[in-house]
């Protein structure tokens, strides 16, 4: 399913198209699916702001899409920040803005242990 996103639209659209498609995809596969997951952030029992997910897939696997030459070290600190304000352990970091996806497009990051890996191809 991602492949047949990245061999037909690598590098054409913006974030929120392969968002629409990835879930898309995820829902007719039978996946729960939320798009725009707001993530409260809470200082000392206080609400204190919000970040928002691109998806979130059946309430345990955070999606974060993102469309640039290279993921940077900005992109890796926003999904540990989801995981962090969620508890949830696990946030696939997919970047769609390369013509071809190579090693280090696809991440998986893991809570709380910190290690992250690029996904198998």
């Amino acid at each position: 399913m991602l492949l047949k996103l990245v061999v037909n639209w690598a590098r054409v659209f913006f974030e929120k198209i392969y968002e629409n498609a990835l879930a898309h995809e995820l829902r007719k596969e039978g996946h729960e699916v939320k798009q725009q997951f707001a993530i409260r952030v809470m200082y000392d029992g206080v609400f204190v702001g919000e970040h928002i997910a691109d998806l979130l897939v059946e309430v345990c696997v955070l999606v974060e899409l993102k469309a640039v030459k290279i993921l940077d070290p900005a992109h890796v600190a926003q999904c540990y920040n989801y995981l962090k304000a969620t508890k949830l352990k696990v946030c696939l970091l997919l970047n769609f803005g390369r013509k071809k996806w190579k090693f280090g497009d696809w991440l998986t990051l893991f809570e709380p242990i910190g290690l992250y890996r690029p996904l198998s191809a």
